[in-house]
């Protein structure tokens, strides 16, 4: 078979596939954007596979985005604050703080065990806040509220 025909062929199975609203593959070891049912990113984004995951990337804001590889990760504290029933019941109710080299970033929400399950699994590729109003729309992701970044100063003492 030709070099042309191969082409030809492989054009034909494409728009065969098009044409059948079958999804593109995705490149391995790439997070695909995953949407909830309104239309809204999630909070969370995996890998397929355990132990495919070389950098973390936290959306601080829609505009801003820092990555760390995941090897840089030395701790992480989850701490889960009793609510006062005098406080705002949307109120999030965990603080997940991750011990980076140079770092800590701390990320407020609702069922970050779930992140903290995928770092041990070394899946975790991305995470984002999400508006408030979308904290209870998908229960089998974590809620994050806010993600803050603490920069250390060289003797070891938070900036």
């Amino acid at each position: 078979m030709s070099l042309l025909d191969q082409i030809k062929q492989k054009n034909e199975k494409a728009a065969a596939a098009a044409a059948a609203n079958e999804p593109k593959p995705v490149a391995p070891n790439q997070p695909t954007a995953t949407k909830s049912v309104a239309g809204v990113e999630e909070a969370m984004s995996k890998s397929d596979k355990p132990g495919e995951a070389a950098f973390i990337e936290f959306h601080v804001s829609p505009d801003n985005c820092l990555g760390y590889a995941t090897h840089q990760l030395m701790h992480y504290q989850l701490f889960t604050h009793k609510p006062d029933l005098a406080d705002d019941p949307t109120k999030p109710a965990q603080t997940l703080t991750l011990g980076l080299q140079t770092v800590d970033l701390v990320i407020t929400g609702n069922r970050l065990h779930l992140v903290t399950e995928a770092l041990r699994k070394n899946m975790l590729t991305v995470l984002r806040a999400v508006p408030g109003r979308y904290a209870e729309l998908n229960l089998k992701q974590p809620y994050i509220a806010k993600i803050t970044l603490k920069e250390l100063k060289p003797d070891g003492a938070q900036g």
